[in-house]
């Protein structure tokens, strides 16, 4: 199975712990779930964990850094989707 982790989940496993922690080590570990991105997810991942607002230690965002370029899988996205405008 192939899944994309939310920033959000992502957000609240870092800040919060518990169940988001969990799951994102569920993953991890998981030898059936495979984590997959793209460049933009990766790009706003590393964006929004190095926010300011959440005070995070400059050893904790290279920790997720770290597992953000070994863990998930980088996948090309081609396709666009156009949404007519109401």
């Amino acid at each position: 199975m192939k899944v994309v982790i939310d920033t959000n989940i992502l957000v609240s496993a870092i800040l919060k712990g518990r169940l988001p922690r969990t799951v994102i080590q569920f993953v991890i570990e998981s030898n059936k779930i495979e984590w997959i991105v793209s460049e933009a997810i990766l790009t706003e991942y590393k964006d929004v964990v190095s926010r300011p607002k959440f005070k995070l230690s400059e050893g904790l965002i290279r920790e997720w850094y770290r597992i953000f370029d070994t863990v998930p899988r980088l996948i090309d996205v081609h396709s666009t989707v156009d949404f007519p405008r109401d």
